[in-house]
């Protein structure tokens, strides 16, 4: 299943920051990764709000402290995906990712 995601300036300062602790290494950066972006767009996938061919933009919510998880376009090809980082906005729907 190809599903492309990209992150905002924001939210990616907000990965860092998270997953940044000088005792632990890249070791905590790869778990706050795996529990802020994989799982969330895993469960995306796994009910359904998420298919082959969709780009979903990451962005940070700073009234709820949270990533935001918004679909950019829907079943987009390879060639579509790989040719810009700004996909058309076929439709945009804000996605719930379950915690």
């Amino acid at each position: 299943m190809l599903t492309c995601s990209a992150l905002s300036d924001q939210a990616k300062s907000f990965v860092l920051e998270e997953g940044t602790d000088i005792r632990y290494g890249a070791r905590h950066l790869k778990r706050t990764i795996a529990r802020l972006l994989v799982r969330p767009i895993s469960n995306l996938v796994s009910s359904q709000q998420v298919h082959a061919g969709d780009w979903i933009l990451v962005e940070f919510d700073e009234n709820v402290h949270r990533l935001r998880f918004t679909k950019r376009g829907e079943g987009l090809s390879i060639q579509e995906v790989g040719a810009s980082n700004n996909p058309p906005a076929v439709e945009v729907k804000r996605l719930k990712a379950a915690s």
